[in-house]
């Protein structure tokens, strides 16, 4: 089985981001949602503007645009501004600043998600490249960076449907290794099948993980990952790809495969997915 390059990192590097913090505190408060006076302090430059700009690019905020009344958002029919002051609770102290740790936590009582989630909510209507200040510590799942489309559509059509930029604020970011990506998420399956399901969201590129997910066969171009494995149970090929990533040798494939939570003997495991394989040769 091939390796690529190198473990890629998921970073933003298409962006340029100061190492000043940006701190949002609240002067006034309504209890009807309203835009609150607040008062944004940038880094060092010591410049002061009225209101608090969700935006990691600061021109992309737009104040006056009003969210649509279409079912995608909870405040339809409000300015940009009052969405914000309605949808982000800033904790009994009323100042917040965007870090690597503040964006994944759970911004106070009430809150049902963690803060990168609720700006990303938010960023995804009022600022224009859908970017938020938290988007630097938040997950992008493709090994080009710049290849990320956070107006992309994931699950098109369907119930569940989200753009990216939002679907990805709710993920830490990942430096991805063989380790990493065959982990398992908090969502149950490994982060390379959570990634698999991303990668509508990098154009013609790959996902992070791609070079860290597994392929059954010795020819990595043999594996047909539509060949029906149990058409009675309607399970395909893409079963394969839930195998942790290993490197084929002697040694790993006479050893033992950890697989949801159970360690099964390689070579079993491998031979399970062979008719994946259009050659017929595995790993």
């Amino acid at each position: 089985q091939q390796r690529g390059r190198g473990a890629a990192s998921c970073c933003w590097v298409q962006h340029s981001f100061p190492e000043t913090t940006v701190m949002a505190t609240r002067v006034a408060r309504s209890t009807t949602p309203s835009p609150r006076l607040l008062v944004l302090a940038v880094g060092l430059s010591g410049i002061l503007v009225r209101g608090f700009n969700p935006c990691f690019n600061t021109a992309a905020w737009t104040d006056d645009r009003i969210l649509p009344d279409d079912g995608s958002n909870p405040y339809p029919g409000m300015n940009c501004s009052a969405a914000l002051a309605a949808h982000f609770p800033w904790g009994p102290d009323g100042v917040w600043s965007a870090n690597a740790t503040s964006c994944l936590e759970n911004p106070g009582e009430g809150s049902y998600q963690i803060s990168a989630a609720y700006l990303g909510d938010v960023a995804r209507f009022c600022c224009e490249d859908m970017l938020s200040v938290c988007s630097p510590y938040t997950l992008n799942p493709c090994s080009t960076p710049g290849d990320f489309e956070p107006a992309a559509l994931l699950n098109e059509g369907q119930e569940d449907e989200s753009m990216c930029g939002q679907s990805m604020s709710n993920f830490p970011s990942l430096d991805a290794s063989p380790e990493t990506c065959s982990a398992e998420s908090p969502y149950f399956f490994s982060w390379s099948i959570i990634l698999a399901g991303m990668s509508g969201c990098c154009g013609e590129g790959t996902t992070i993980c791609a070079e860290y997910t597994f392929n059954p066969c010795k020819n990595p171009e043999d594996f047909d990952v539509d060949h029906m494995l149990n058409p009675e149970e309607n399970s395909t090929c893409g079963f394969a790809l839930m195998i942790p990533w290993f490197e084929a040798s002697e040694e790993t494939c006479a050893g033992t495969t950890k697989f949801f939570g159970s360690e099964l003997p390689t070579p079993m495991l491998v031979g399970m997915v062979a008719p994946c394989c259009r050659g017929g040769e595995t790993v």
